[in-house]
């Protein structure tokens, strides 16, 4: 797949919706969450808008080619509505789970939140008939996650990455969750591998955020080892807070836009 493609596929995935849920002290012994939990995207967003430039001209140039490439394409499918091409693009996952206790979240959990992405992005979600507004309009997106059988280095793998750590998730431009060095895990090649972390924030309303793509030729500014999705790690499905189900714990917040 080419890097500009994987980059836009992986802009698609920043549409993580707002929960409201209630925590309390988590069995990972982390930080207690008691208040509305939101998506810290746009707060990401404006830091680095601020702090850098370059990314704020980029951002607006490439808004302005996203629109015209979605008149395009809107032009060439009432031309014909038939030309539609089935491809199904395949993204290999990387699970970066960091937690004092990593192994609470089992390789079943993860396989699991990879099949209600997967279910989300294709419209075969059990609560898609519920949308019978945008029946006539709704489409099917052919983009498949699945857990990385390779590193970097071409090493097999299973997808996932556990780090014993107490490192929480600064929700920042240069994130310590996403570095070895802070006691977080690095990111894998994200022109290659989309990279999703697993872990406690340092704000505890947070339920997660996503990044931009960035640090591309398309759009340079900004780390690209920051590019991907990092998600409290209890929300996973079959994540638990306080002994009970919790209410993010369907694993739709890496979906929902």
């Amino acid at each position: 797949m080419k890097k500009f493609t994987l980059q836009i596929l992986l802009g698609l995935f920043v549409m993580m919706g707002t929960s409201i849920v209630s925590f309390g002290q988590t069995k990972d012994n982390q930080p207690v969450h008691n208040h509305n939990e939101r998506c810290g995207t746009m707060h990401w967003h404006e830091e680095m808008m601020r702090d850098y430039p370059e990314y704020a001209r980029t951002y607006a140039e490439n808004e302005k080619r996203l629109g015209e490439i979605i008149r395009k394409k809107q032009a060439e499918i009432a031309a014909n509505p038939g030309s539609r091409t089935n491809v199904t693009y395949t993204i290999p996952t990387v699970f970066h789970i960091v937690l004092t206790n990593p192994s609470i979240i089992t390789d079943a959990m993860v396989q699991n939140q990879l099949n209600v992405l997967n279910r989300d992005y294709n419209g075969t979600n059990a609560d898609s008939t519920n949308a019978t507004a945008f029946y006539n309009i709704r489409g099917h997106s052919n983009i498949q996650f699945c857990l990385a059988k390779r590193t970097p280095t071409n090493q097999p793998t299973t997808g996932i990455v556990r780090v014993t750590s107490s490192t929480v998730s600064a929700q920042s431009t240069n994130d310590p969750i996403k570095s070895t060095a802070a006691g977080g895990s690095d990111a894998w090649d994200p022109t290659r591998f989309f990279n999703i972390w697993l872990c406690n924030f340092s704000n505890t309303s947070l339920l997660g955020y996503a990044t931009f793509p960035i640090g591309t030729p398309e759009n340079p500014a900004g780390p690209l080892n920051q590019q991907g999705v990092t998600v409290l790690a209890q929300s996973v499905p079959g994540g638990t807070a306080a002994g009970s189900p919790c209410p993010a714990a369907g694993g739709r917040a890496r979906a929902a836009g």
